[in-house]
Parts: structure tokens; C-alpha cells; sequence
């Protein structure tokens, strides 16, 4: 039990002093862009990797040769194991609010905007994705801004 608890405090200092920030470089695509898929596809794929690296540290345990099972061995084995999937654990959740917390910004922003706050209207038109449809008032300046686009080519 003892072994679970220190490597699980362990994995956690570990995790707190390891770089886990994604560079916007690794998002972008052959033509310099950064696009939704290519994010949500890079975080779906650490998440697989340390699900992956978690069930191996949980199962390899009992299938490793008896030279690393017995005698001062054993404690030693088992807390690798335990650190790595607490590391994984802590990685698999870091990765999903990557992907979680943007989101539930967005929408707590468009519902704030929904009740007419003017603040999250000015947000979501000045963003990189245009919420146009919200507001007839914007829906009419977004008109307006096209056409003016348009006009000008």
C-alpha cells in the first residue's frame, strides 16, 4: 500500500516539474496552419499512448522472469510499475482537460453571450471562429463586413 502512495506522490512531483506543454508548432499542418483536427489528433494520440504505457506497467508485472519478482527485487519492481501508471493516470487527465477546458470556455462564453452580455459578443466576434448567428446584430455587421470584403476585391 505504501509503495502505491510514494510513487503515487512521486509520479505527481515529477509530473509537476516535467515540461507537459504542447508547442504550437507540433499542431501545425505541411502548410504552416494550425487546424482543430490537427489538435484534437495529437491529444487523442498521447491520450492512446499513455493509456497504452499505463496497461503495460499494470500487466507486465506478472509476467516478468522471476529474477525481478524476488528478494530486494520485488519492491523495486513494483514501485516503477506503480510510478508509471500514476505518471500515465496523470498524463491521460492532463490531456483530456487540453481538450475540455477550451471548450467549456467557448461555450460558457456563448451562453454569457446568448444573455446579451456585450463583453462576449465583442469575444466571439473578434475570435478566429466567427459566431455570427448569435445576435441579428451581428449577423448584420458579419453581412455587412462580407459584402464590404467583396466590394473592395
Amino acid at each position: 500500500m505504501w509503495f502505491s502512495i510514494l510513487s503515487g506522490i512521486v509520479a505527481f512531483v515529477l509530473w509537476c516539474v516535467t515540461d507537459t506543454s504542447l508547442d504550437p508548432n507540433h499542431f501545425r499542418n505541411s502548410r504552416g496552419e494550425i487546424t482543430f483536427w490537427g489538435i484534437v489528433s495529437l491529444v487523442v494520440v498521447q491520450i492512446f499512448l499513455w493509456t497504452l504505457a499505463g496497461l503495460f506497467a499494470a500487466w507486465i508485472v506478472p509476467h516478468l522472469p522471476g529474477f525481478f519478482l524476488t528478494g530486494w527485487r520485488l519492491p523495486i519492481t513494483l514501485f516503477c510499475s506503480l510510478f508509471l501508471q500514476w505518471f500515465s493516470l496523470l498524463m491521460i487527465l492532463q490531456s483530456v482537460w487540453t481538450i475540455v477546458r477550451p471548450t467549456l470556455n467557448t461555450a460558457s462564453v456563448v451562453v454569457m453571450a446568448k444573455f446579451g452580455s456585450h463583453w462576449a459578443k465583442q469575444v466571439l466576434d473578434n475570435g478566429p471562429r466567427r459566431f455570427h448567428l448569435l445576435d441579428p446584430e451581428l449577423r448584420g455587421r458579419a453581412v455587412q463586413g462580407h459584402s464590404k470584403e467583396r466590394v473592395s476585391e
